[in-house]
């Protein structure tokens, strides 16, 4: 991993959009408006999961009788608010149990018996709630509870903050970010450089692309956790 400075990456893209020139002194105001747009793409591209270069698996008590927990700074489970789950399991005396992720609120609605208690959940969704998300688990359990999620790319504090990027990312932030600039300070950016942060995002992509296990639509959903036929649980249809 390249580690690289916000103002080592600013310098380079304002370069490539012929904002600086060779010995040109980059002053403090357009650092600070360089260093908001970086950070500005940055939190866009974490929105997609294809320039997401991290998924942590991060492992958490639960206790029976409790529906749901906050996740995020301060929560429940206090780490980075995820932006998205990719997988759970339960852990009980050392086994493990595939907890299915439940792709929207409909799906879970569609749980009859939400208090229903178990030794492990077979199902959780979250809710992407803000400042802190919201996990709903059923049934209810007691057991480690298994997170794998992405959470948003890591911003600069500073113009001189560190960050470790993976290669390929340096080159991509580098480019597209000069795209960005050059809006910014009105310039005519090379079509050169246009290329080149179109062909470095499409690689980031490619490389961080993963098949992608669907969830139930609500029907199935519906029908294997109480609903759209005989239910075992409520003896009713």
């Amino acid at each position: 991993m390249a580690v690289s400075t916000a103002l080592d990456i600013i310098k380079r893209a304002l370069a490539k959009a012929r904002v600086l020139g060779t010995g040109d002194i980059l002053n403090d105001e357009d650092a600070q408006l360089s260093l908001d747009t970086l950070n500005l793409m940055l939190e866009s591209w974490s929105i997609d999961h294809l320039f997401v270069y991290v998924e942590e698996l991060q492992s958490y008590n639960i206790a029976g009788g409790v529906p749901q927990y906050t996740i995020g700074p301060g929560g429940d489970f206090n780490v980075a608010r995820p932006n998205e789950l990719t997988s759970c399991y339960a852990v009980v005396n050392g086994v493990s149990y595939p907890v299915e992720i439940l792709r929207n609120g409909q799906q879970y609605d569609s749980i009859q018996l939400k208090q229903l208690g178990q030794p492990w959940p077979q199902a959780i969704w979250y809710e992407k709630t803000y400042p802190m998300g919201t996990l709903h688990v059923w049934p209810m359990g007691n057991c480690s509870l298994n997170l794998r999620f992405t959470t948003a790319l890591q911003q600069f504090a500073t113009l001189t903050t560190q960050i470790a990027l993976p290669s390929g990312y340096k080159e991509a932030i580098v480019n597209a970010l000069a795209v960005k600039l050059a809006e910014d300070f009105n310039t005519e950016l090379p079509a050169t450089v246009i290329q080149s942060a179109s062909n470095a995002i499409a690689r980031l992509k490619r490389l961080n692309k993963q098949t992608q296990t669907r969830g139930l639509e609500v029907s199935a959903v519906s029908r294997r956790y109480g609903y759209g036929g005989y239910n075992i649980l409520s003896d009713n249809y």
